[in-house]
């Protein structure tokens, strides 16, 4: 299984995981869900044992805030596991989360024996993650990630609510379970970041711009051939832009742009509302950048430049009350269609 993410390299406080490659497809989850929080971690993910990969084992675990030890029958019976654990155990604090109910045994049973797990099999999803991260903020903290020069990627799903109002839970499940895992794999395809899903909204960031819009290109294709097979009436709307994003837990934030005032979170955000908001067709997917992505695309791909009083002109801004759509924020910025 892929890695989610390299592991951390700095001179910040990080977390070092101890797990068993048994267990990628629990712990993987799990590791994607902190470092969007905000903690740095290190793990061990997939360096050849070895002399030079056992002194990076050691030299991560001496540098490192905390252990966060996975507890499965795999990672209780791993002996790098039990190498690590012992290797820590007088010198760092632990944090454990049973995975899956382990009965421990011998030398481990003793060395943890005055540890507590947190067990997400025994009390609800939230309880568990709040106490996992609150336990981790007690050794580790967590300040804010900088993130320069990114392209950002903001999606959101026309005509959702009357599609809530019209179909079953069960259906509105399905849906959003189809809408993360096309949005998810086309993303982490095309070397993306998945920053935030909210329901139908979601966040992304790229690095490289072109992969940004071939990611756009490829969603669209994939999430218009889920809508018409099962003749749901839910196009996308997408709004891009470019900049530094601030990160702090779970909270994105943006440096704000000239004299708009505006963030790069802030105009994609307007944009998408704004190709709500009446000028361009909702029968079918529409994406709305600025210059700064026009700026750093290459030539293969189409754009159409939008003025922006010819944008506003179709929008019944009594209709959008309440909404992010802000004249004020987008007045002034170059506008374009794109035309995958």
């Amino acid at each position: 299984m892929k890695p989610p993410f390299r592991a951390y390299q700095g001179d910040d406080a990080y977390i070092f995981v101890c797990y068993s490659h048994a267990d990628e497809s629990l712990v993987y989850p799990e590791l994607e869900r902190l470092r969007m929080e905000g903690f740095n971690i290190w793990f061990d993910e997939g360096v050849t044992p070895g002399s030079t990969w056992r002194d990076e084992v050691a030299n991560a675990i001496n540098d490192a805030h905390a252990m966060l030890l996975f507890i499965t029958p795999a990672s209780a019976s791993s002996n790098h596991c039990r190498k690590e654990i012992h290797y820590a155990l007088e010198s760092k604090p632990f944090v454990i989360v049973e995975l899956e109910p382990t009965v421990l045994e011998g030398g481990l049973k003793l060395a943890l024996s005055d540890l507590q797990a947190i067990k997400p099999k025994v009390t609800s999803r939230q309880v568990y993650e709040d106490k996992l991260s609150e336990s981790l903020r007690q050794h580790v903290r967590v300040k804010t990630r900088v993130i320069k020069d990114q392209s950002i990627v903001y999606t959101d799903v026309c005509r959702f609510a009357p599609f809530i109002s019209d179909h079953t839970l069960e259906s509105i499940e399905e849906f959003l379970i189809h809408h993360e895992q096309i949005v998810r794999k086309v993303t982490e395809d095309y070397g993306g970041v998945v920053r935030s899903i909210d329901g139908d909204n979601c966040l992304l960031t790229f690095t490289d711009t072109d992969r940004a819009l071939a990611a756009v290109a490829h969603l669209i294709e994939d999430w218009h051939h889920y809508i018409y097979t099962e003749s749901i009436d839910c196009p996308l709307k997408i709004g891009m832009s470019r900049g530094t994003l601030h990160i702090f837990r779970s909270f994105v934030h943006g440096k704000r742009i000239g004299g708009s005032g505006a963030t790069p979170i802030d105009l994609t955000r307007s944009m998408v509302e704004g190709v709500f908001g009446g000028y361009f067709s909702t029968e079918v997917s529409n994406v709305l950048v600025t210059n700064r992505i026009v700026e750093h695309a290459s030539d293969k791909w189409t754009f159409k430049r939008i003025g922006a009083n010819e944008f506003f002109s179709g929008n019944d801004e009594a209709a959008l009350a309440g909404r992010f759509l802000n004249k004020d924020l987008l007045q002034g910025i170059p506008l374009y269609q794109f035309l995958p």
